[in-house]
């Protein structure tokens, strides 16, 4: 409840790694935008350097602070599955707000996936991670795997032990999660483009963007 989610959320405001719960799996979290912190969860992961993370927001007012050019489609998407009683597995990936300034400037030292114009945002349904996420503000979450194999981590325990040694402190919700992985689209574009189908079937996200007049791809 309350008191765990102030007690991680201080950790994580203090430059922690942890694993924390969402809907889905177990994921490596921290603060989203602290470079060190964030090399630190591709060693762990042993994750390639050019594979970036998605970034849990706490609600889809956020969508307009940490993401530019945002169009119809991703505020359509964001409106139908990001909404608190029926939130859907579904990440987006935008175009970072700071897009612009960065062209110019490559992070010199930060991994490949940190210095990309996009930024792979998801609202998730969880209460006590909404409630972390409300204190902490966005945080990365990754899968607490290591890169390559193919684990969906429901327990702790089913976190690989090279991980959950590496890591500040894991947060455990207590019961098993649901096991499966979002689904992920990119929308920087005038169309949608599936980067990863999850538990949320693309097929039903045109049908919605279609019913609502927007010209879709034809998914086969």
């Amino acid at each position: 409840g309350c008191r765990d989610a102030n007690a991680v959320a201080e950790k994580i405001c203090r430059g922690s790694i942890g694993i924390l719960p969402t809907s889905t799996i177990y994921g490596i979290s921290c603060v989203y935008n602290n470079e060190e912190l964030l090399k630190r969860v591709y060693e762990i992961k042993q994750r390639p350097a050019h594979m970036p993370f998605i970034t849990l927001i706490p609600d889809q007012e956020w969508i307009e602070k940490i993401a530019c050019e945002i169009n119809m489609i991703a505020l359509a998407l964001a409106q139908k599955y990001w909404v608190p009683e029926s939130c859907q597995p579904l990440t987006l990936v935008l175009n970072k707000a700071d897009c612009k300034q960065n062209m110019q400037i490559q992070k010199e030292n930060a991994p490949d996936g940190a210095n990309r114009q996009t930024i792979a945002l998801r609202v998730d349904p969880l209460p006590v991670l909404t409630e972390i996420l409300k204190l902490t503000g966005p945080l990365i979450s990754t899968s607490a795997t290591i890169s390559g194999t193919d684990i969906a981590p429901k327990t702790i325990a089913e976190v690989p032990a090279a991980i959950r040694e590496k890591v500040d402190f894991a947060f455990d919700f207590g019961k098993p999660l649901a096991g499966f992985a979002s689904t992920i689209v990119d929308v920087t574009g005038n169309a949608p483009v599936l980067l990863r189908e999850g538990s949320l079937k693309y097929c039903d996200i045109l049908s919605y963007l279609a019913a609502k007049g927007f010209s879709v791809p034809q998914h086969t």
